[in-house]
């Protein structure tokens, strides 16, 4: 374990509480006792009252026959605090409608990415080869400035 954070207190009290480093990561135990990862805390999308985990989106998005490669965050919305948004490398072709309609038919309305932003190369990548997701959501953090804007049938959360 650490000492904590180079110079940075607040951020060491804050993972370091209780004998307990905290990471911030997100996982279900089975039956057999066996951990799976699904997502970190930092990064799950507020919409509408709901916890949306980019993984799971991300994962449908996987699925899709064209889409090479995606990343999902969270961008500010008006109406619901946070709102999912999608990039995509989708270099053999497919409409941000094809792939809003093909999420539509796995996910829950809330989950559903409000903006698809399709990409003409592969998405940025770090050192280490993950995706840059810091990168992405600088580029498209108003997103309601490109096309496609999406309204989903089923964005709306139920009351």
């Amino acid at each position: 374990m650490m000492r904590g954070y180079w110079r940075q207190p607040e951020a060491s009290a804050e993972a370091l509480a209780d004998g307990w480093m905290h990471t911030g990561d997100i996982g279900a135990v089975d039956e057999e006792g066996f951990f799976t990862f699904v997502d970190r805390s930092k990064e799950m999308i507020k919409a509408g009252g709901y916890n949306v985990s980019p993984s799971e989106i991300e994962a449908v998005l996987a699925r899709h026959d064209a889409v090479v490669e995606a990343a999902v965050f969270a961008i500010k919305d008006d109406r619901f605090a946070e709102t999912p948004c999608a990039c995509i490398y989708a270099p053999d072709g497919a409409s941000a409608q094809d792939v809003l309609d093909f999420c539509a038919e796995r996910l829950a309305g809330f989950k559903l990415p409000r903006f698809i932003a399709q990409l003409d190369a592969p998405l940025p990548r770090l050192a280490n080869e993950k995706i840059d997701r810091r990168a992405l959501k600088a580029r498209f953090a108003d997103a309601t400035k490109f096309p496609p804007k999406l309204e989903p049938r089923r964005l709306q959360p139920s009351n």
